[in-house]
């Protein structure tokens, strides 16, 4: 503060214009007194003319000496103005540095934005896209009572198929004759028993599984933060039945793309262990499938 009030009474470029005018007042006197002498006055003897040629002499070594002042003060300020420039131009700079960084944090903010909404959109159309499957999938049944065909839709179609699995996995049981069949007997029986099943609906089931594989993989492979929340979004959406099939799919050979990503995102957290046809059978998979770590 004290700086400031000092520089507001004294200014280095007045002082040194106060310098150089002194000098040249100096030498108007200087040059003034020596005209007089020699053109009008004339009565300085020889002797004097010489003492005020040396006052001469050391008045122009004073004058040069002020006139240097003078440049040293000025280029001092020079140097000062310059330095006060750049100070404000880095000031300057600092601000215009900070404003591009707010920009581009405001515009990394309504990118991130954008890309939520989009990732959101896309992964709400996939589980629409995923219902409509559900809701066209159609099983094909005798009604014993009815004595007719009787045709079934939706997510009820995935009782009538854990059944004819069932059925299938159990004739195939009988057929080996094994009564304490291995562990690797028991996974040998169930691909060739799912095997069986999945081609007689390959033609629906098949559609119904790539979607999930592919809204499951969509999550996985995206760069939202919290991916178990979309991934339980969609687990909510899959009945206890559907549950028990994707078990079932994934211990089979055609479901080994789909087994990481269940164990990875613990899908089968919530399956019914009544309906499951052996206990064991879960331990074809990892317990992280049943047991969430997050």
């Amino acid at each position: 503060m004290k700086k400031q009030r000092t520089e507001l009474f004294f200014s280095y470029e007045g002082f040194s214009i106060s310098l150089i005018w002194v000098g040249i007042l100096l030498i108007i006197i200087i040059f003034g007194a020596s005209v007089l002498d020699t053109f009008v006055f004339n009565w300085v003897s020889v002797a004097q003319n010489n003492k005020i040629g040396n006052i001469g002499q050391l008045l122009e070594g004073t004058v040069g000496s002020i006139w240097a002042l003078a440049g040293v003060v000025l280029y001092y300020e020079a140097l000062r103005f310059q330095r006060l420039e750049l100070k404000s131009q880095r000031h300057e700079f600092e601000l215009n540095r900070q404003e591009v960084i707010e920009q581009t944090q405001q515009l990394r903010a309504q990118n991130q934005t954008l890309w939520m909404m989009t990732f959101e959109n896309t992964f709400f159309q996939l589980i629409f896209l995923h219902n409509e499957i559900v809701n066209t999938i159609t099983y094909e049944t005798f009604d014993i009572v009815e004595n007719r065909e009787k045709f079934i839709k939706g997510r009820q179609c995935f009782f009538n198929y854990y059944n004819e699995f069932k059925s299938i996995f159990n004739n195939n049981v009988d057929m080996m004759g094994a009564v304490f069949p291995d562990k690797e007997e028991v996974q040998a029986i169930l691909n060739e028993s799912y095997t069986t099943f999945f081609n007689r609906h390959q033609e629906a089931l098949g559609h119904y599984l790539r979607n999930i594989q592919t809204i499951i993989k969509f999550i996985d492979t995206s760069e939202v933060k919290n991916k178990w929340f979309y991934t339980n979004l969609f687990h909510d959406h899959l009945s206890n039945y559907e549950l028990v099939m994707l078990l079932y799919h994934c211990i089979s050979e055609a479901g080994m793309k789909m087994k990481p990503l269940v164990e990875k995102y613990s899908l089968l957290e919530n399956i019914p262990v009544d309906e499951i046809m052996d206990i064991r059978h879960r331990e074809f998979l990892s317990p992280t499938a049943y047991v969430s770590t997050k």
